[in-house]
């Protein structure tokens, strides 16, 4: 589902990264593949979580990668409404808001917490 926001989002964003980055090719998910680059590509969700956007629900945000060849590089979802940015790069980590995060030190799913909601009318996988 795309919204106004969605689209001129990912317009603003795809126009900034061609100007900076013109040897970067650049996927959205609204308009797909506008250009491509020598191995390097941006990959863009303008509104990622579009229907808790449009619900009100803060847990929504703007994710971008880039990709070398099929190899995730670099790595940021913004979340706006409650003032997060989680940004990783390969072989550096990963942090929020500038301080470094882990993964959970569970080792058995009974001691983890694990959280998922399937979209009404999908099909279970």
């Amino acid at each position: 589902m795309a919204t106004e926001v969605d689209c001129a989002a990912e317009h603003a964003v795809r126009e900034f990264l061609a100007r900076e980055t013109p040897e970067i090719g650049f996927l959205g998910e609204e308009e797909g593949v506008s250009q491509l680059g020598d191995g390097l590509m941006w990959a863009l969700d303008p509104v990622d979580g579009t229907a808790n956007f449009l619900h009100g629900v803060p847990l929504c945000g703007v994710s971008l990668g880039l990709v070398d060849q099929d190899t995730p590089a670099i790595g940021v979802i913004d979340l706006p409404f409650l003032n997060l940015r989680y940004s990783a790069a390969e072989g550096s980590g990963a942090v929020v808001n500038g301080s470094e995060i882990r993964v959970s030190n569970a080792r058995e799913l009974r001691t983890a917490i694990v959280r998922s909601r399937l979209r009404r009318g999908r099909e279970r996988r």
